[in-house]
């Protein structure tokens, strides 16, 4: 009974019966094979889910772990920083106390000499004490100006002294000290005494006077100059450059800020900038104005952090840094030290990976734990299934894969006959010259013992020699010696047309390779035959291949002969008496041979199918027959193709260039001779004959033919003048430019060529 679609009810299926158990699929275990997948299937799933939720868990603590390493590595290089600028702050510190040391000893030292009066102070005794200031520190440049001498009392006061320190000498009992000026700077306080005796020491003026003082101001600026000196090498020489730590220090001139605010006293990193002049309206890559920050957080009396960017080389782009800098009063210093943060983002890094080695260690261990399980599992249940799929699989690659090819084949196939049959249409007096090419190219290349991949080869890029050809006019389409010197010239692009399809629609770059060396040997179309000596020649050192030149010569010898109508032995002797011949001697001796075996026959003339798209196919009706030229009709054809693209507007103007022929010849017979001449010697431009003695040349297209590269040059006058008189003694020729207009209708340009025919002056 046959179940309907309608009916739900399960097919009643004899389990009993042995035959009918074998056709359900079932396992060892009796439970269907479907079941059993979808139970793998889950389980899998399921193990899936369970590892994607602990991997999710496992990368957010790495991220929070990763974070807190960041953080704890960001403190620590700022607390670094700080202690490296508490360290130079209290260097700085101690060289100042030591250098003023040294300057109350030097001072003391001085004012006991006995050859200085110590009532007579002045500038003389200034420079005495610069000169011993110069001999304490020879390596430094001490400004004299640091060292000012006054005495008291006055009535102009120094803007160092104050009225605190009137009340200090008073209270004094009039013995030299040290004090401290309202800049800071060191003050040798020296009572005036009257005379001296014999040896030199001072006593006291008999005679009461006025009690005075000698005060030696030292300008702090003198101090900070050799605490800076002396510390400028220091910080220079322990510059890190691994870990871009330094500490920089800048001297506040304006504690408002502004432009010029301070001046960069110590750079390691940027040695050439110090002494240059900083202002707190600077803005870094980020938008932030560091300087401003900095001052102000200093001068808040304390120390400063602050972020901002700066670059880790000179000239390099800047990258985020924080530093921490600190004040230096006495001085007016800023002394800085900060940590770039790519550094320390590359040192947590290292301080993650390094953590989380042992970690991602046991990790692995326990992936690999579960995958295996996992695998083995799959792999028991899915190996008689996977191992039957592909055995299907690799018959069906192998049908297909054959099937592929043939179709490749067959397509290839059907577009080289396609082709053929194209140029076929195109050229029917050439039907079956690609056979007799690709037939005697195989004979002569297997006369020279080539191998056989070669001669494949030669035999494809045969039968597709002139594919080319589909691409030209119909009127380029015929013999050789009926050509013109452009339409030759136009004929010899089909090589190139040929190759790039072979290479590009068919596939075969070999063959386009031989079609493109087979052209070195063909003949030169040009006016003047070259001098150069092709690769192969018999005057060539290098021996290369013989392929292209076979392919060269036969179907040369097959033009000649079934074109022609030349016999074989005609045609190669042509071919050999030709001046530069390329071809080797072996090579015409075996074609010789083998057309001698194997004659080839005749073709049949035909006639061309014209079709009126191009002007080639219109030769007739476009070209002078008298003298090869074009005529009028395709010169106003060109001017009005110019007028309506709009190609004028792109230069302004058409120049055209007239040449008018006078002789006491007959004017026919001339044109018919300087015609052709004049054609070769203006190509790629065209001459148009426009009436009997009258040429022109259109020297400024623009037409989608025209050949790329440079403007071609044209002949001068004297030239075509001696070409002239060579065909007729007392021939003369004026050659005139001409300049059209683009603001000239085509009627204004007609008639302006008709007045230059009809002009006979």
């Amino acid at each position: 009974m046959m179940i309907q679609d309608s009916d739900p009810s399960p097919p009643n299926i004899d389990t009993s019966d042995p035959k009918r158990r074998s056709l359900a699929p079932m396992d060892l275990t009796g439970m269907p094979l479907r079941h059993w997948l979808g139970l793998t299937v889950l389980t899998c799933a399921s193990l899936g889910g369970l590892l994607v939720f602990l991997e999710s868990e496992n990368r957010e603590l790495d991220t929070l772990n990763a974070q807190a390493i960041q953080t704890l590595i960001l403190q620590e290089r700022k607390h670094q920083a700080s202690l490296l600028v508490e360290q130079t702050l209290s260097v700085i510190s101690t060289r100042h106390r030591d250098y003023e040391h040294r300057l109350q000893r030097m001072l003391i030292t001085t004012m006991r000499a006995p050859f200085l009066g110590i009532s007579h102070l002045s500038g003389r005794d200034r420079s005495f004490i610069s000169t011993e200031l110069l001999r304490q520190f020879p390596d430094l440049r001490i400004n004299p100006d640091w060292i000012s001498i006054e005495q008291l009392p006055t009535n102009l006061l120094p803007a160092w002294w104050s009225a605190d320190l009137n009340l200090r000498l008073q209270a004094s009992d009039r013995k030299p000290q040290f004090l401290r000026g309202a800049d800071t700077g060191l003050i040798f306080a020296v009572p005036i005494q009257r005379g001296t005796d014999t040896s030199g020491d001072v006593h006291r003026n008999r005679t009461h006077s006025t009690a005075g003082w000698t005060l030696v101001h030292i300008d702090p600026k003198m101090v900070a100059f050799l605490v800076s000196s002396e510390l400028r090498q220091s910080l220079h020489a322990g510059l890190d450059e691994k870990e871009s730590r330094y500490v920089w220090i800048n001297e506040i001139l304006e504690s408002n800020g502004g432009e010029n605010y301070a001046r960069r006293l110590i750079h390691p990193l940027l040695p050439e900038t110090e002494g240059a002049l900083l202002s707190t309206h600077y803005r870094d890559a980020s938008g932030r104005y560091p300087y401003q920050v900095e001052l102000d957080g200093v001068l808040r009396g304390s120390g400063v952090f602050f972020d901002y960017r700066f670059p880790k080389n000179p000239g390099a782009k800047q990258e985020a840094k924080t530093a921490y800098a600190a004040l230096y009063p006495p001085f007016g210093w800023i002394v800085a030290s900060g940590v770039y943060l790519d550094d320390i983002n590359m040192a947590a890094s290292q301080a993650y990976e390094a953590t989380m080695e042992d970690k991602h260690a046991l990790e692995r261990w326990h992936f690999l734990i579960t995958l295996g399980v996992t695998m083995l599992l799959c792999l028991s249940i899915g190996y008689t299934l996977l191992h039957q799929l592909r055995i299907r699989q690799r018959k069906m690659r192998k049908r297909m894969n054959l099937l592929e090819r043939k179709l490749e084949q067959r397509g290839e196939d059907r577009l080289v006959a396609a082709l053929q049959v194209i140029r076929n249409e195109r050229c029917p007096e050439r039907v079956g010259d690609d056979l007799i090419v690709a037939d005697y190219v195989t004979r002569v290349a297997t006369g020279l013992a080539l191998d056989d991949e070669e001669i494949a080869g030669l035999e494809r890029a045969a039968l597709l020699y002139d594919i080319g050809k589909l691409a030209l006019p119909d009127t380029l389409l015929k013999p050789r010696h009926q050509l013109y010197f452009d339409q030759a010239q136009l004929l010899r692009q089909h090589v190139d047309i040929g190759s790039r399809l072979l290479a590009d629609a068919l596939m075969a770059p070999y063959e386009a390779d031989l079609l493109c060396a087979s052209q070195r040997y063909m003949p030169s179309m040009s006016a003047t035959p070259s001098n150069a000596t092709v690769s192969g020649s018999p005057m060539s050192s290098t021996r290369v291949s013989p392929g292209p030149s076979i392919l060269a010569l036969v179907v040369q010898i097959v033009e000649l002969v079934r074109h022609s109508h030349l016999s074989a032995a005609e045609a190669i002797s042509e071919i050999e008496h030709r001046p530069q011949q390329p071809f080797m001697a072996e090579v015409l001796h075996m074609t010789r041979t083998v057309m001698a075996e194997h004659p080839i026959s005749q073709s049949d003339a035909t006639h061309h199918r014209l079709k009126p798209l191009q002007i080639e196919r219109l030769a007739l009706h476009w070209r002078d027959n008298a003298t090869g030229c074009f005529n009028r009709c395709l010169l106003d054809a060109f001017l009005e193709m110019l007028l309506t693209r709009g190609q004028v507007t792109m230069t302004g103007s058409v120049t055209l260039y007239h040449l008018r022929l006078r002789a006491s010849m007959d004017a026919a017979v001339l044109d018919q001779q300087f015609g052709p001449q004049l054609n070769a010697y203006f190509y790629p431009l065209k001459v148009f004959h426009l009436a009997s003695s009258h040429f022109m040349v259109l020297a400024s297209e623009h037409t989608d033919d025209t050949t790329a590269g440079n403007s071609p040059s044209l002949p001068s006058q004297e030239t075509l003048q001696t070409l002239l008189l060579s065909l007729e003694g007392t021939a003369r020729l004026e050659m005139t430019r001409h300049s059209l207009s683009c603001a000239q209708s085509m009627h204004d340009w007609q008639a302006r060529i008709d007045h230059l025919v009809k002009d006979k002056t």
